[in-house]
C-alpha cells in the first residue's frame, strides 16, 4: 500500500512537470494572410519543401484551378492548368511531391460517388508548369 501512494505520488509530480514542459515548447499558429480561394469540392494543399501549392475544383463542371503560395515573399500566384479539362479535380483529390525529384507533383484527382471507377492520376512538372496524364 505504502509503495502504491509512493509510485502515485512520483507519477502526478512527474506526470504534471512533462505536462507544463511540453505544454510551454508547442508552437503557435501565425495568419500567413488569405487564401486567393474559398474551399471547394474537389481541393488538395502540398508543399515542396519551398512552397505550397493548392489546387482545386468548385464544382465538376468548374475549370481546375492551380495556385502557388511562396512562404518567402507571402504572396499567392496562379499556375497552369492547361490541358486539364473542367471537373478534373474532385472529392477525395490527393497530391504527394517527389522528394526524390524536388520539382514534380503527383495528383490523383478523386472522383464523384457516380465515378466508382474513376483512376486520373497526373504529373505535375512545376519548374515547366506542365501537366502530365500517367
Amino acid at each position: 500500500m505504502k509503495r502504491a501512494l509512493i509510485l502515485a505520488l512520483v507519477i502526478i509530480v512527474v506526470g504534471s512537470h512533462l505536462s507544463l514542459a511540453t505544454t510551454a515548447e508547442l508552437p503557435s499558429w501565425i495568419s500567413a494572410g488569405t487564401a486567393p480561394t474559398s474551399g471547394g469540392y474537389g481541393e488538395a494543399v502540398v508543399g515542396n519543401g519551398q512552397d505550397i501549392f493548392l489546387l482545386k475544383c468548385l464544382y465538376a463542371t468548374s475549370p481546375p484551378k492551380l495556385y502557388r503560395y511562396s512562404a518567402t515573399s507571402g504572396t499567392w500566384s496562379s499556375g497552369s492548368t492547361a490541358p486539364l479539362p473542367a471537373g478534373t479535380f474532385r472529392n477525395g483529390t490527393a497530391l504527394a511531391w517527389d522528394r526524390a525529384e524536388g520539382e514534380i507533383i503527383y495528383a490523383l484527382a478523386g472522383a464523384r460517388y457516380t465515378d466508382t471507377s474513376r483512376t486520373v492520376f497526373l504529373q505535375y512538372q512545376v519548374e515547366e508548369s506542365t501537366w502530365t496524364t500517367l
